[in-house]
């Protein structure tokens, strides 16, 4: 008896549902490990007896069984991006189905999750990136007069960039083109401000500030999404998207360094404060509330998930910076606060009924050594190998460990991850909800 006569369903509507579902997860930005699992999970509520996928960044390929009949498929995903409250969606329509569901309801439903537009207009996710950046700049040690003129580059690049996707402009392209407007805008506005009187700090410092206008083109989702899939030995995934965020930071550096070798400005490093530590706590703090909320904006998260992501964040950076200021060595103290943002995610993962990456990659990205990439390419470019290889080094050294960070987390609180089983086996049971 055929698997279409024995269950009164069809094999190859039903894998398309199950293909779709993963192809949106993908796009949205989310990790292979979520993407395998959702798939999974709808499988199972169809009747599917097996599935086997393989997840990259651009594509999926999958297999399923159903008694003696198999069917084999690929889809390519075209559009990628990152989208939090998408990813909440499919992950709730994925586990909240009832078994046996039809496969025009699965479609319904996934239409219904296709056709919710952007939460946040252009014009919030736009203020949205200037503060996340002006935010990055406080916490580098540039002045408010920088921060301002931030606000202003990074808002109004970000402008730019909704329109370049909207008009489906090749994303290296719109990178390039931001960059370009808001080094360019940012310049300007200091150029203008030096006319002023009483600014406070030099003009060569303000001038520095550049590097922090264009920090919201930095790619961190992709970029914590790779290191967690290559931790979970997802690693064609893992390299697909690590090869996608260097590339978009290529970028994004090569056309400040330009524009700014052009203009004769080094990004330069401010000094350092001599505020009480209470003074810089509370700022510290502050800026890292306002950072991370504006970056889970950007990724379209919902207003719950923003709350819960800039606490989460704001925790875990000034851990962060108080580790430093004790002297433990950058590595070490960004670890510690990548853990800290993983066990803290689990937890309000389970109290807000959301999935943690929405919450656990936003808070993180705060944390995110733009600057000292930024410096690095400016420095390649001059000449100057070994300040670029010391730069390079320590950026690379910090993602890494909060990377860990984050994956050890994850190891301690999902046992299903933590082991390695297999999501096509039949080990992981559909009533089996790890975060």
């Amino acid at each position: 008896m055929s698997a279409h006569s024995r269950t009164g369903r069809d094999l190859g509507e039903d894998v398309q549902a199950v293909l779709r579902l993963g192809t949106m997860l993908a796009g949205a930005g989310t990790g292979t490990y979520r993407v395998k699992r959702a798939m999974q999970h709808l499988a199972r509520r169809v009747g599917i007896d097996e599935l086997h996928a393989a997840v990259t960044m651009t594509s999926i390929t999958m297999t399923a069984r159903r008694g003696n009949e198999f069917r084999t498929v690929v889809r390519e995903i075209s559009s990628f991006g990152v989208d939090a409250g998408r990813i909440a969606a499919l992950e709730r329509l994925a586990k909240a189905l009832p078994r046996g569901v039809s496969t025009e309801e699965i479609k319904r439903r996934l239409n219904s999750v296709d056709q919710v537009q952007r939460r946040w207009p252009d014009a919030q996710r736009a203020v949205a990136a200037g503060l996340g950046c002006a935010a990055f700049a406080i916490l580098n040690g540039f002045s408010i007069v920088a921060a301002i003129a931030v606000v202003i580059a990074a808002g109004l690049g970000q402008l730019c960039r909704g329109r370049l996707a909207r008009a489906h402009v090749s994303p290296l392209f719109v990178v390039a083109a931001c960059s370009a407007v808001s080094c360019l805008l940012y310049l300007g506005l200091i150029a203008v401000s030096s006319t002023l009187p009483m600014l406070g700090p030099s003009t060569s410092t303000l001038e520095a500030g550049f590097v922090a206008a264009v920090l919201y083109l930095i790619p961190g989702f992709p970029l914590f999404t790779a290191l967690l899939d290559i931790a979970h030995l997802d690693v064609v995934s893992g390299s697909g998207r690590l090869i996608y965020s260097l590339a978009v930071i290529g970028t994004s550096t090569g056309v400040v360094w330009m524009l700014s070798s052009f203009a004769g400005v080094v990004p330069v490093v401010p000094p350092q404060t001599s505020a009480p530590l209470w003074m810089n706590a509370a700022i510290w703090g502050l800026a890292s509330l306002i950072g991370v909320g504006g970056f889970a904006i950007l990724f379209d998260a919902r207003l719950k998930m923003v709350g819960l992501a800039a606490m989460i964040g704001a925790v875990a950076n000034l851990l962060r910076l108080a580790l430093l200021s004790g002297d433990v060595p950058a590595q070490t103290a960004s670890f510690a606060a990548g853990l800290s943002i993983g066990l803290l995610a689990t937890l309000a993962a389970r109290w807000g009924n959301i999935p943690r990456i929405t919450v656990s990659v936003p808070a993180s990205i705060i944390m995110v050594p733009g600057t000292a990439l930024y410096r690095a390419m400016y420095y390649l470019n001059a000449g100057s190998i070994n300040i670029f290889l010391a730069e390079t080094t320590r950026a690379s050294l910090l993602m890494v460990a909060i990377g860990g960070g984050l994956a050890l987390a994850r190891f301690i609180t999902d046992p299903s991850w933590a082991f390695h089983r297999p999501l096509g086996s039949g080990v992981l049971q559909c009533n089996e909800t790890p975060r």
